[in-house]
C-alpha cells in the first residue's frame, strides 16, 4: 500500500521566471538526493563522464568525475550529480564548473563488470539576477571493470 501524499513529510520549493520556466524540488526524510522534476523550459544539459581507474582491481580507488554543459550557450549548469552503478546511486557531487567538477571516488566495487553513469538533477543558475533552471540529463554509460585481487 502507497502512503498518501499528505502522510509524508515533504517540502517542495517552487522557483520561475515571468511565468514560462518552472522547477521544483521535491524531498522528504528518505530522498537522498532530492528528486529535481523538469518543466517545460528548462534549458538542456548535457552529462559527460569519466573514471580514472579502468580496469581496475578489487579494492583500488576509483575515481569518477562528471561535467555538466548547458546545450548551447555560455553559462554553466550547477547541482547535484548521482552516481550510479545501474540502478543503484553509489554516491553523489556537486558540480560547480568545469574546473570544480562533481567527483565521486570509491574502493568498494566488486570484481564485475559495472554500468556506471552520472545523472545531473537539475539545477539553477543566476545569470546576473535572473534565474536559470536547467534541465536533468544523464551521461552515456561506462563500463567500468573491475578484476579480482592479484594471487600469489
Amino acid at each position: 500500500m502507497v502512503a498518501p501524499l499528505a502522510a509524508l513529510p515533504v517540502t517542495a520549493t517552487a522557483g520561475g521566471t515571468q511565468g514560462d520556466a518552472y522547477a521544483a524540488t521535491i524531498t522528504d526524510a528518505t530522498s537522498r538526493p532530492s528528486t529535481v522534476i523538469r518543466v517545460p523550459g528548462d534549458r538542456p544539459s548535457t552529462t559527460t563522464l569519466t573514471s580514472s581507474n579502468n580496469p581496475a582491481r578489487t579494492g583500488e580507488p576509483i575515481t569518477f568525475t562528471a561535467t555538466v554543459q548547458s546545450v548551447g550557450g555560455t553559462l554553466t549548469p550547477q547541482g547535484n550529480v548521482a552516481f550510479k552503478d545501474g540502478d543503484t546511486v553509489i554516491g553523489t557531487a556537486f558540480f560547480r564548473s568545469t574546473a570544480r567538477p562533481a567527483t565521486f571516488t570509491t574502493s568498494a566495487l566488486s570484481a564485475a563488470r559495472h554500468s556506471i553513469t552520472a545523472v545531473y538533477l537539475g539545477g539553477t543558475t543566476f545569470n546576473q539576477e535572473e534565474p536559470i533552471n536547467w534541465a536533468p540529463s544523464t551521461s552515456p554509460a561506462i563500463d567500468q571493470v573491475v578484476t579480482g585481487p592479484v594471487s600469489t
